[in-house]
């Protein structure tokens, strides 16, 4: 089912969805984000032009961080899932080691030559 909460900071004007979907709380339209890098992220206007990242809001809104840890994971390690049940908040160390990404980062990789002499490890 999907919730709908107030984005942090623009309540009066756009509300965030636990499905990571974004509203105009005036128009009730949804808003299309855009994709750079990995993640998606959405431009609000309420007085200010502001870029934010749509993973890090529905965190705010829908996830308690009593650790007041910096980082919001994906659980699934799929950046286009923004619901809130597939994100956590994390430190920097823990997202960067999680997942499968943190073993293709982490393995040796071995060059060698014609005559299988290993030249740079």
């Amino acid at each position: 089912m999907e919730i709908w909460k107030d984005v942090i900071g623009a309540e009066e004007f756009y509300e965030i969805s636990s499905l990571g979907r974004i509203r105009n709380k005036i128009t009730k339209n949804i808003l299309k984000p855009s994709k750079s890098g990995k993640y998606r992220h959405i431009q609000l206007k309420y007085g200010i032009n502001k870029n934010v990242l749509i993973h890090r809001l529905v965190a705010e809104a829908f996830i308690p961080n009593p650790f007041n840890f910096r980082c919001v994971n994906h659980i699934d390690e799929n950046k286009e899932n923004n619901s809130a049940d597939n994100l956590e908040w994390c430190t920097y160390q823990y997202n960067c080691k999680y997942g499968k990404g943190a073993l293709k980062r982490n393995s040796k990789i071995i060059q060698y030559d014609m005559c299988e002499n290993a030249i740079k490890i």
